[in-house]
C-alpha cells in the first residue's frame, strides 16, 4: 500500500472572484528575486512592480495562485515552518501595498530528497500539474487559464491543463537547458517581468 503524500497549502480566495478565469504564478524569479535555492525568510525579496501587477488582477476579480516547487526542504537545507515564514512575508509585503494571492501551493519532494521522507516521485512536482489540478479544483474548473514563470517546467506543467503560458525574462528567464531539449517547452508569450504579464493577460481578457 503506498503511503498518502501529505501537502500544505493556503487556499483562501477572495469574495466576488471572476469563476472563468485564474492566473498561476511560480514564486521564485517571477514574485520574489532569484535566490539561489531560497530558504530563509531574509533572503525574499520581491521584485519590483509585482505588487501593482497582482493587485491589477485583484482589481478585475481575477483569482492568483503561487505555484512553486521548494526542494530546499527535501535537500535539508530548511524545514517547512521556514517556507511559511517566507509565504508570510510575502503576503504580509503584498498586503502593505494593498494586494493579495488567493492560494499558495508548493511541493517539497524530490525523487532525488537526502531527506527520506520527501524522496518521492510526486504528482505536485513541477513539471507535473498536480498543484495546479488540486487548485483548480477548490476554484471550481475556470476555463480560461494562464500560467506565468520563468522556466520549462512551469510551461509544462501549465501546457498540461491548458494553461496559456508566459515566460518572463526575471530569474531564469527561460534560460534553463530544458528550453533547448524540450519543444514542449516553448512558451506561447515572452514579456519582461509580471506587470507586462498582468498587462497581456488583462488584454486577452477585454
Amino acid at each position: 500500500m503506498s503511503k498518502e503524500i501529505i501537502h500544505e497549502y493556503i487556499f483562501s480566495p477572495a469574495p466576488g472572484l471572476r469563476g472563468d478565469v485564474v492566473v498561476f504564478l511560480d514564486r521564485d524569479g517571477v514574485v520574489n528575486r532569484e535566490v539561489h535555492l531560497l530558504h530563509s525568510v531574509e533572503d525574499f525579496d520581491m521584485l519590483p512592480g509585482v505588487i501593482g501587477a497582482i493587485k491589477k488582477l485583484n482589481d478585475a476579480s481575477i483569482p492568483v495562485i503561487v505555484i512553486s516547487n521548494q526542494t530546499v526542504v527535501s535537500r535539508g537545507m530548511c524545514d517547512e515552518k521556514e517556507i511559511g515564514r517566507i509565504h508570510h512575508r510575502m503576503v504580509r509585503e503584498l498586503s502593505l501595498g494593498g494586494a493579495k494571492v488567493d492560494g499558495i501551493f508548493y511541493c517539497p519532494h524530490s525523487p532525488q530528497a537526502d531527506v527520506e521522507q520527501y524522496r518521492i516521485d510526486c504528482d505536485w512536482r513541477k513539471p507535473k500539474s498536480g498543484m495546479l489540478k488540486k487548485a483548480l479544483e477548490l476554484l471550481g474548473n475556470p476555463l480560461r487559464r494562464f500560467m506565468v514563470g520563468d522556466m520549462a517546467r512551469d510551461v509544462l506543467a501549465g501546457k498540461d491543463v491548458g494553461c496559456v503560458t508566459i515566460v518572463v525574462d526575471t530569474g531564469h528567464g527561460g534560460e534553463d537547458e530544458v528550453f533547448g531539449q524540450d519543444p514542449n517547452a516553448k512558451p506561447d508569450v515572452r514579456v519582461a517581468d509580471l506587470s507586462g504579464a498582468v498587462d497581456w493577460i488583462l488584454r486577452q481578457l477585454l
